[in-house]
C-alpha cells in the first residue's frame, strides 16, 4: 500500500471543535476562521437585540490575536507551534521516505538522519507567524 506524504499531499483537516489558543501544537486554520466569525456572530446578534451587555464565546483578547493571526497566516491551511517543530518534520521524513529501519548491517549504522537540521531547512519552505506570543509555522 502506497504512503500518502502529507509534504506533498494536503494535510486532512484536523478535527477540533475547540477555539484555538496559543501554545497548541498545531492550529488548523479553519478552526481560527471560524473562531473568529462565531465571535463577530454573537456581537452582531447581540447589538441585533439590544443585548445591554455582550457575552462573548471566548476573550476580546484572544479574538483580536486570533484576527492578527488569520491576516498573517491567510492562505495557509494549518500551522505548526516553532517547538512542536522538529516533531512534525521528523513524522514526515518518517512517514514519507524509504529510510533503513534495520541500521545494524553495513553501511546502513553509519547512516543517521540530522532530523534537527532538516527542520531548519524545511523552514524556508514555510512563514513564520506569531499568535500569542508563539511562533507558528504555516504555508
Amino acid at each position: 500500500m502506497a504512503r500518502i506524504c502529507p509534504y506533498r499531499h494536503p494535510i486532512p483537516k484536523i478535527v477540533n471543535n475547540d477555539v484555538p489558543e496559543p501554545g497548541d501544537a498545531r492550529i488548523d486554520m479553519e478552526a481560527v476562521r471560524t473562531s473568529i466569525e462565531e465571535w463577530e456572530e454573537s456581537k452582531e446578534f447581540a447589538e441585533e437585540e439590544g443585548a445591554e451587555e455582550f457575552q462573548p464565546p471566548f476573550s476580546i483578547e484572544l479574538y483580536q490575536q486570533l484576527k492578527e493571526f488569520a491576516d498573517g497566516a491567510s492562505g495557509c491551511d494549518e500551522a505548526i507551534a516553532d517547538d512542536y517543530f522538529l516533531e512534525y518534520t521528523t513524522q514526515i521524513i518518517d512517514d514519507c521516505y524509504d529510510i533503513p529501519k534495520n541500521t545494524s548491517g553495513w553501511p546502513y549504522r553509519h547512516i543517521k538522519v540530522d532530523y534537527e537540521a532538516a527542520a531548519e531547512e524545511a523552514k524556508q519552505d514555510y512563514t513564520s507567524v506569531e499568535f500569542g506570543g508563539v511562533t507558528y509555522w504555516c504555508r
